[in-house]
């Protein structure tokens, strides 16, 4: 599942997917994402870090109970340091900054999804 506000970058992030062989959920927000997520089994959730409605933090702080297993990825073009620290904290497998190539992105979801 990938997470962002922009319409832009959740089309870009589905045809990416898709090129790997993958077929992803998108969500533009927390309220949205959340829903997904009791609706549907997801290997990885990739969200974004700054959204309307509340950051990737909060989205990974607000799921991480609920779906322990859950593999997670952060990406990000204004995240701190501060903000990366707080999310590896929040169990994430890997941050990505913005921007990015879709061979690094894919590169990194298989990695983590081959991750056991």
């Amino acid at each position: 599942m990938f997470v962002d506000d922009d319409p832009a970058i959740l089309r870009l992030h589905q045809r990416m997917a898709q090129l790997g062989a993958l077929n992803p959920l998108l969500a533009s927000d927390m309220r949205e994402a959340r829903q997904l997520l009791r609706d549907h089994s997801v290997d990885l959730l990739v969200t974004d870090m700054t959204m309307p409605g509340g950051t990737g933090l909060e989205l990974l702080d607000t799921i991480r109970d609920a779906h322990p297993e859950l593999k997670t990825m952060m990406v990000s073009g204004g995240a701190t340091l501060a903000d990366v620290q707080a999310a590896r904290r929040l169990g994430i497998r890997a941050y990505v900054p913005k921007p990015y190539s879709a061979t690094e992105l894919l590169a990194e979801i298989k990695r983590i999804l081959a991750d056991d």
